[in-house]
């Protein structure tokens, strides 16, 4: 009996401490961003590196999750939109441990959810217009529906190659003066609590195309994460936030072909 009662204590003990490792004491929580980077060019970097190796959870290593929920200016956003909206990714002011928790759930479901859309429709085609429900009534049109998968177009990314930086200005240039675009990037920033905030311009060769990507990027301290895909830079070209990267044989002067396709 003394045998079967230490046996029992002793699956005890090590139920509690298995307990403990996973969700006691001890326990590691989920944490969504990566370690950060040096420079804006390099998060931005790792987000295309991410694209090309097929690698979804490498491409949201380079947001900043949790330190932008921590550092997020909730007040910020509401003086900047003079509004609340419900479709905002924050919808909690940073003050304790819990509204950061969520704002970092929220953060991330949006965005994550921006890149899946548009992963989704770049492999679907240009024969499928975003946004619009296609009525399915029988098994034949499930099956011509599902036809479209088979175009690999998701082996485009793969494709990309000499990734680049160009300017702001010879982005925008002609649509926004300098003066004008740098008051933008600072109010349309304020909300990330950052030290620095930058819009960067990335372009990559896809075969004979070219890839863009305008990401809004953060310094916190001594290290970098992209806080949004979508930038001052992509307003000014009359992208949506659901196609934060375009790939095209346009030049961003022509766009408003390209957009009216996305």
């Amino acid at each position: 009996m003394k045998l079967f009662k230490g046996v029992v204590a002793l699956m005890l003990v090590c139920a509690l401490l298995m307990g403990c490792g996973s969700n006691g004491i001890g326990a590691k929580e989920t944490q969504y961003e990566g370690d950060g980077f040096k420079t804006a060019e390099e998060a931005a970097t790792s987000f295309v590196e991410g694209l090309r190796d097929l690698n979804f959870d490498k491409m949201l290593k380079s947001y900043a999750w949790e330190t932008q929920a921590e550092h997020y200016k909730y007040d910020g956003m509401l003086r900047r939109f003079r509004a609340f909206n419900p479709a905002f990714a924050v919808k909690l002011p940073s003050d304790n441990e819990f509204y950061v928790s969520s704002n970092v759930v929220g953060l991330h479901s949006k965005e994550s959810g921006l890149l899946y859309m548009a992963i989704s429709y770049y492999v679907m085609g240009d024969d499928i217009e975003f946004g619009v429900n296609i009525p399915l009534k029988d098994d034949d049109d499930i099956n011509e529906f599902l036809d479209i998968y088979n175009n690999e177009k998701y082996k485009d990314f793969t494709n990309i190659k000499n990734i680049r930086f160009s300017t702001p200005e010879e982005m925008i240039g002609s649509i926004c003066p300098t003066e004008e675009y740098n008051k933008r990037v600072e109010i349309e920033g304020d909300c990330y609590g950052a030290d620095e905030v930058v819009c960067v311009a990335v372009l990559a060769d896809v075969g004979d195309k070219t890839f863009y990507y305008f990401p809004t990027v953060a310094r916190y301290g001594e290290k970098w994460y992209i806080v949004s895909s979508w930038s001052v830079i992509s307003e000014f070209l009359g992208m949506s936030a659901h196609h934060p990267f375009v790939i095209t044989d346009e030049a961003p002067q022509d766009w408003e072909t390209v957009m009216k396709n996305n």
